[in-house]
């Protein structure tokens, strides 16, 4: 049985799939939930919120990365030498200098740009994880015609460092990026997913190639599998330019619960349960479908047009001083802006007129902080 739990950004239906997980639970059953990388600690910490006074020893919080160590550890594959970065790109090095006499494209390429260097190996991990092997490589070079040279030349300079790289592995380090091929591997000769009652897939919007071969997998052995997706319907035509990629994943799954001949069943989810107001559901509703019929009345949700940025920054700066005089706090408000970059020097000099507190979220170059300046100025020293 393949569930498919369709719903917009902010209509529960992470909460929804936690109070699956609690019945689940409840009724003995295991459970694995399966979320993104970066949502993986996070998704414990509210499993753990929700699961309070019910055992959860049999349930799994996992990611795809996280699940490639747990099946290594219960067949067999468990590697502790993993390539890092820098021990990747002086492998590309190597690799580039074993091969340089038989490239085409790059034969004019510098050894000492790590630009490149750095390229080359992103490319190679880009590769793995769509499981593509130097050897399809090859035969997409033989099969392109002559008048796509340049091209040709491209992917066949690429396969060679792309082949003397895995060389350059051997058996003592293992590159990262090849731990999801070797889990589909496993997974072609293990019926892992059979032990699991439920599993639930979570936030995600895209899908690696080879993330889809252990979803095969999941979808084939696990008796009852529900994947959430952010968009509003199963129906094409209701959705909008902005969530087509989303709805190819959505479309993608659905042929592979095909191929597994699973009974397939789709759930929406109608009410949302993140706004506050009807104005912000609406206004998400209106974002989402390209809608530009005006709301009736608009309390919570106000429009202003300004001449200037600092006119801007100071209407946001008076609105905040009026919602503290009123007994708010400095750390109930959030500015947000298209790219913060282009507003130093406007909102931190009238929040700092106005006495505001503030914090800037923004990116600097870590060369410029002040302990790392004196790191490297005690090297210069003689």
């Amino acid at each position: 049985m393949v569930e498919f739990l369709t719903a917009p950004s902010g209509f529960g239906k992470t909460t929804h799939i936690h109070n699956k997980i609690r019945d689940n639970l409840k009724n003995g059953k295991r459970v694995m939930l399966v979320v993104p990388d970066q949502e993986a600690v996070s998704a414990e910490a509210m499993c753990a919120d929700v699961m309070e006074g019910i055992p959860s020893q049999e349930l799994y919080v996992c990611s795809f990365s996280r699940l490639c160590n747990d099946v290594f550890r219960k067949y067999g594959g468990i590697v502790y030498n993993y390539a890092d970065k820098t021990t990747g790109r002086l492998l590309v090095f190597l690799a580039l200098r074993s091969v340089s006499a038989y490239l085409k494209e790059y034969e004019n390429i510098s050894f000492s740009d790590t630009a490149v260097i750095s390229g080359i190996h992103s490319t190679i991990g880009e590769f793995k994880r769509c499981g593509i092997m130097p050897e399809k490589l090859y035969k997409v070079c033989e099969e392109l015609p002559e008048a796509k040279k340049r091209l040709k030349n491209k992917l066949s300079d690429i396969a060679l460092i792309y082949d003397a790289y895995n060389s350059n592995l051997g058996s003592s380090v293992c590159d990262p990026a090849d731990d999801m091929s070797k889990l589909c591997a496993v997974l072609e000769e293990k019926d892992y997913f059979s032990e699991f009652d439920s599993i639930y897939i979570d936030s995600f919007y895209y899908f690696s190639a080879l993330q889809y071969k252990v979803i095969y997998h999941i979808f084939k052995s696990c008796p009852y599998t529900c994947v959430s997706l952010c968009i509003p319907s199963d129906k094409k035509d209701e959705i909008s330019f902005t969530l087509s990629e989303v709805y190819n994943v959505f479309s993608n799954l659905l042929e592979i619960a095909e191929r597994c001949n699973a009974d397939i069943s789709v759930e929406t989810l109608c009410l949302g349960v993140r706004f506050l107001n009807d104005e912000t559901k609406y206004l998400e509703y209106a974002l989402r479908n390209e809608e530009k019929t005006p709301f009736d009345t608009a309390e919570h949700v106000k429009c202003v047009i300004c001449k200037t940025p600092f006119d801007e920054a100071e209407y946001a700066a008076s609105i905040i001083n009026k919602r503290i005089k009123d007994g708010k706090r400095f750390k109930n408000f959030a500015v947000v802006v298209n790219s913060i970059d282009n507003w130093h020097g406007i909102i931190d000099v009238i929040f700092e007129k106005f006495n505001i507190p503030y914090f800037m979220s923004s990116r600097t170059d870590i060369m410029q902080k002040p302990f790392v300046k004196l790191i490297f100025a005690a090297f210069n020293i003689h």
